[in-house]
């Protein structure tokens, strides 16, 4: 049949994000992530965002020196409604370490009991030495920064978006 011509349009067709079930799998199982103050939420709240992991511990002044800075960085970012997350991927010795240390940050953490996929992760994604913050596509999961612990400005978070996003902008640049 006939009809009007079809119109690539990327509101008709979502370039695919990565959901809840690829990063349970890749995050050993787990079902849900924390909070501070006690708050659990679904692995879903990954789904179609940027997603930085960030290796840390409260016992390496390094990374105390620097989370602060990545918190302020985050609410910012936040603030201005860009799709990411950040997920604590935490190195701590003890539970209680580990509590103190979730009470300074504003993102999601694996939690502390899940002691194996704590490890594993750090395994997998080859951290050597912290504090280590690995940006992931949207799209795909694999690593877009390797390490992006440094300057952190909105000009650096575009760089990371634009590879993150990298086929949505592709194809947002053929639609103009």
């Amino acid at each position: 049949g006939g009809g009007a011509p079809r119109v690539f349009s990327a509101a008709t067709q979502p370039i695919s994000t990565l959901h809840a079930d690829w990063y349970r799998n890749r995050f050993g199982g787990l079902a849900e992530l924390v909070k501070r103050g006690g708050e659990r939420a679904p692995l879903d709240v990954l789904g179609g965002k940027m997603v930085l992991l960030y290796f840390s511990a409260h016992w390496c002044p390094p990374c105390r020196q620097f989370t602060p800075y990545l918190a302020e960085f985050y609410r910012a970012m936040k603030a201005a409604g860009r799709p990411f997350e950040v997920v604590f991927v935490s190195l701590d010795r003890d539970p209680s370490q580990f509590d103190e240390y979730l009470e300074e940050m504003p993102w999601y953490a694996i939690p502390y009991a899940n002691a194996e996929v704590r490890q594993q992760m750090a395994q997998r994604y080859g951290v050597r030495g912290i504090p280590h913050l690995k940006v992931l596509s949207a799209e795909t999961g694999n690593i877009v920064v390797d390490n992006a612990v440094g300057q952190l400005t909105p000009e650096v978070f575009a760089q990371w978006e634009a590879k993150a996003f990298a086929r949505k902008r592709q194809v947002e640049a053929q639609i103009q």
